[in-house]
C-alpha cells in the first residue's frame, strides 16, 4: 500500500510539477523569440510547450479528482492535449526539414490524430480503477480510440526517426550530427518507447495494480524525458537552425550598394572565385534593373530560379545574398542571424569603407557557424 502510494504521488504529482519548471521556461523563451522574430517555427514551439503544460495540468486534475466522472473527464482532456502536443512536434520537424506545412505524411497523421480526438470526445470508452481513494483511468483494451492512438505513436515515431536518420547521413559537420543524434534520442523517448508500456498497461487487470503503476511510471518517464531533451535541443538550435537542415546552401555573398564584393563563401565546388565576382555584380545589376523597370516600391527580397532561390537582405551599407535550394524557416533565420552578426562585427569598416575587402575575411567564421 505504502509503495503504491509513493508511486502514485511520484507519477501523478511530484514528477509533473518538477517538469513544469523547464516546460514553462521553454514556453516563455520561444514565445519571446516568436514576438521578436515573427518566425512561425518559434510560434509552433510555443504551442508545443503550452500543450505540454496543459496536459500536465489535466493529469494533475485527474489525480486530485474526488469523483469518477471528473477523473474520466480530466483523463480524456489530458489525452487530447498529449495528441496535440505530439502532432505539433511533427509539424515543427516537417517545417525544419522542408518548407512544407502540410505533406502527405502529415495528412495521414492528421487523420489519425483527429480520429482519436473525435473518439475521445464522442465515445471515449474508458475503464476506471480505484486505488486508495484515487481514480486511475485508461482506455478500454479494444477501444477504437486506443487503436488510433497507438497507430499515431507508431507511424509518427517511425517516420520522425527515419527523417532524422536521413538528416544525420547528409549532415556535413560533427556538430550537426551531434544535434540530430540528440533529437533522435528525444523523439525515440517521447514517441516510440511509450508505445510499449501504453500497450501493456491497458491489458493489466485490477488485481495487478502494482504492475499497472510501474508501467505508467515508465511511460511518463520516457515521454517527459524525451520532451525535455527536445526542448533543450530546440533552445540550442534556435540560434543555429541550419543544423537541422538537409537542403544545401550554394553561395553566400556580401556586396556593397555599388556592387563591390565585400565577402563571399562558396559551399558548391562548381562555383569558383571568378564566378562569385561576376555574380556579385550580376546580383546588383539584376535587382537595379528590375526595380527600375517595375517602379515597384520597396526592395527585392527574393529571386526564384529553377531548382534554386536567391534571398536578399538589404542594409544601408551592404547587401547580403544567399543562394539556396529552397527557402525554409531555418534558412531565413540563419540568413538573418548572419547578416546581423556581420553588421555588428564590421560596422566601423562598413561606415568607413576604403576599398580594402580583406578586413571582412573573419566573416568566414560567422558563415561556418550558421551554414555548416
Amino acid at each position: 500500500m505504502l509503495f503504491n502510494e509513493l508511486i502514485l504521488n511520484f507519477t501523478f504529482y511530484y514528477f509533473p510539477i518538477v517538469l513544469c519548471v523547464p516546460t514553462i521556461t521553454f514556453f516563455v523563451v520561444f514565445i519571446w523569440k516568436y514576438v521578436k522574430t515573427h518566425q512561425k517555427m518559434f510560434g509552433y514551439l510555443s504551442i508545443l510547450f503550452l500543450a505540454t503544460l496543459i496536459m500536465h495540468f489535466f493529469e494533475e486534475s485527474q489525480f486530485f479528482s474526488t469523483t469518477q466522472q471528473d477523473a474520466e473527464f480530466y483523463f480524456v482532456l489530458s489525452q487530447i492535449f498529449e495528441m496535440l502536443m505530439l502532432y505539433t512536434l511533427v509539424v515543427i520537424l516537417e517545417m525544419f526539414d522542408r518548407n512544407v506545412q502540410f505533406s502527405r505524411r502529415q495528412t495521414i497523421l492528421t487523420v489519425l490524430t483527429f480520429l482519436a480526438i473525435g473518439g475521445m470526445i464522442t465515445f471515449p470508452d474508458v475503464q476506471t480503477q480505484t486505488v486508495e481513494g484515487r481514480y486511475l483511468v485508461s482506455f478500454s483494451q479494444f477501444s477504437p480510440v486506443l487503436i488510433f492512438q497507438l497507430s499515431f505513436y507508431v507511424i509518427a515515431g517511425v517516420w520522425l526517426v527515419i527523417l532524422l536518420h536521413r538528416s544525420k547521413k547528409s549532415a556535413t559537420s560533427r556538430k550537426q550530427k551531434k544535434f540530430i543524434l540528440h533529437f533522435t534520442i528525444g523523439i525515440f523517448l517521447a514517441i516510440s518507447l511509450p508505445v510499449l508500456p501504453l500497450t501493456y498497461k491497458e491489458a493489466v487487470q485490477a488485481e495487478s495494480i502494482t504492475v499497472y503503476l510501474n508501467w505508467n511510471l515508465i511511460q511518463s518517464l520516457f515521454q517527459n524525458s524525451g520532451m525535455l531533451i527536445i526542448g533543450i535541443e530546440f533552445w540550442r538550435l534556435s540560434r543555429y537552425p541550419w543544423l537541422l537542415q538537409r537542403q544545401k546552401v550554394h553561395l553566400l555573398v556580401v556586396y556593397s550598394p555599388n556592387g563591390i564584393e565585400l565577402f563571399s563563401k562558396s559551399f558548391n565546388p562548381d562555383i569558383k572565385s571568378d564566378d562569385i565576382l561576376l555574380l556579385a555584380g550580376g546580383f546588383k545589376a539584376v535587382t537595379t534593373l528590375i526595380e527600375a523597370a517595375t517602379n515597384a516600391p520597396g526592395e527585392i527580397k527574393a529571386i526564384l530560379l529553377e531548382g534554386k532561390e536567391l534571398r536578399l537582405i538589404n542594409r544601408e551599407s551592404f547587401i547580403c545574398a544567399l543562394l539556396v535550394e529552397y527557402t525554409t524557416q531555418a534558412s531565413e533565420l540563419a540568413h538573418e542571424n548572419f547578416t546581423a552578426d556581420f553588421e555588428q562585427k564590421f560596422n566601423d569598416h562598413l561606415n568607413n569603407f576604403n576599398g580594402l575587402t580583406s578586413v571582412f575575411e573573419p566573416a568566414e567564421e560567422i558563415a561556418l557557424q550558421y551554414f555548416s
